[in-house]
């Protein structure tokens, strides 16, 4: 709660990934513009909510990431077998 008052978007990230809360945790990624904390925890989010995290990259400006800069999470990926 205190990290979210101040603003500390990288502590605040940083517990819902440790928590396995990737939603949530991409849900505070977009609500700031910090690209290093994009560059820092895409690896992650792409592992567990690719869908999301890829459609939330789209429709960012190209001034707020360096698109090769993804490059690391985007390897990442894998997808998952379609079940009948």
């Amino acid at each position: 709660f205190y990290a979210t008052l101040i603003k500390d978007y990288d502590k605040v990230i940083g517990y819902h990934v440790q928590h396995a809360e990737y939603e949530k945790a991409l849900d505070v990624l977009v609500q700031q513009r910090d690209s290093r904390l994009f560059y820092k925890y895409s690896p992650v989010l792409m592992a567990h909510c690719s869908t999301k995290l890829v459609s939330v990259l789209m429709r960012l400006d190209k001034d707020v990431i360096e698109p090769r800069q993804l490059i690391p999470a985007l390897l990442r990926y894998k997808p998952t077998p379609l079940t009948a």
